[in-house]
Parts: C-alpha cells; sequence; structure tokens
C-alpha cells in the first residue's frame, strides 16, 4: 500500500528527480560556469548599454530561479517523508 497521496507521491518523486540533477557534479559545474560566464559579461558590457545588463541580470536570476525551485522540490519532498516517519511514531504513542 502506497502510504503518500497521489499529490504527495507526485512531489516526493519530483524531489527524488530534483535530488539526482542538483547531486550531479556536471549539473553542479554547469550552473556555476554559467553564472561565472554571465558576471564575466556583465562586466564586459559598455556602461552605456543597460539593455544588455538587464538581459544579462534576468538570465542570472533564471539560474537562480532554477536552483531555488530544484531545492524547494527537495525540501518539500524531505518534509513529506520526515512527516510520515513521525506519524507512526506519534499514533504508537497515542495507544499507550
Amino acid at each position: 500500500m502506497n502510504p503518500f497521496s497521489e499529490s504527495e507521491s507526485r512531489d516526493v518523486q519530483a524531489g527524488l528527480e530534483a535530488q539526482v540533477l542538483l547531486d550531479t557534479p556536471f549539473f553542479a559545474k554547469l550552473l556555476k560556469d554559467l553564472s561565472f560566464e554571465i558576471a564575466v559579461q556583465m562586466l564586459e558590457t559598455a556602461p552605456d548599454d543597460p539593455q544588455g545588463r538587464e538581459r544579462l541580470y534576468y538570465k542570472h536570476q533564471g539560474l537562480q530561479a532554477i536552483e531555488a525551485e530544484l531545492t524547494a522540490r527537495v525540501a518539500l519532498k524531505d518534509s513529506i517523508v520526515a512527516q510520515l516517519q513521525t506519524e507512526p511514531a506519534e499514533q504508537e504513542s497515542d495507544t499507550y
């Protein structure tokens, strides 16, 4: 029997998949390298090119949003699993 609701199962699966991505050295290096490249491009952007700087800023924000979303999905998965693990212990203590 699956102890999770359908929604929880989806959230746990998404969290597991997000954790795989975050734990993959290539993916972590890719995020770091892209962030560094954007920073270098920002430094090389002409001061009279605010649109170019803005474009790079939003590109960097997008990378950070991806990492934050993956981290949030892992945290949600961890929360669901932790709640499931504490529920049986709480039920046992209620029966005594």
